[in-house]
């Protein structure tokens, strides 16, 4: 009988775009893809591959419509809250740009942890947008700017980071 909050074993069954079908001995249950990986993912086999076994927490189970929704990732530390216990605003750490949008760039700074560089923290250089500047998985030298642990939100700066060169940090 499964339940809530439980931790079971299970093996992936079947891929989609949308998430994981995870086999628990007899019946299937769906991890959305939002509930696989503590960081963005774009598709499921990102994470997972059809016949490896798994942990999942169960969500929710609807015995009326025959649904169990799980999640990969909540069966494990959240990678999350351990940075966030160490993190130090001034703290200059190695990351990785994860992605560019137009007004900021995403920068992971541990497995699973990303961070923002706004627009005005990536140079010295007046810079009207990111992609001027650093491309996807360079690697950056960041300083920590700001912690909000209760938004999840690291405000990171490459600028800073630099000691005034100017730009990003090879």
């Amino acid at each position: 009988e499964l339940e809530e909050g439980q931790i079971v074993s299970g093996h992936v069954a079947r891929l989609t775009n949308f998430g994981a079908f995870i086999n628990l001995g007899g019946v299937d249950g769906l991890v959305h893809i939002s509930e696989l990986s503590w960081k963005r993912i774009k598709h499921p086999n990102e994470v997972v591959r059809v016949g490896e076994s798994v942990e999942v927490r169960v969500l929710s189970v609807d015995r009326s419509r025959e649904r169990i929704s799980l999640s990969l990732k909540q069966a494990r530390p959240d990678p999350w809250m351990t940075m966030s216990e160490s993190l130090r605003v001034g703290q200059v750490l190695d990351g990785r740009v994860t992605k560019l949008a137009k007004n900021y760039a995403f920068v992971e700074i541990a497995e699973g942890v990303e961070g923002l560089v706004p627009l005005n923290e990536l140079s010295d250089y007046k810079v009207v947008k990111p992609s001027e500047v650093l491309k996807p998985d360079q690697p950056v030298k960041v300083k920590v700017i700001d912690v909000k642990a209760d938004q999840r939100r690291i405000t990171l700066s490459i600028r800073q980071a630099s000691g005034g060169s100017g730009g990003p940090v090879p």
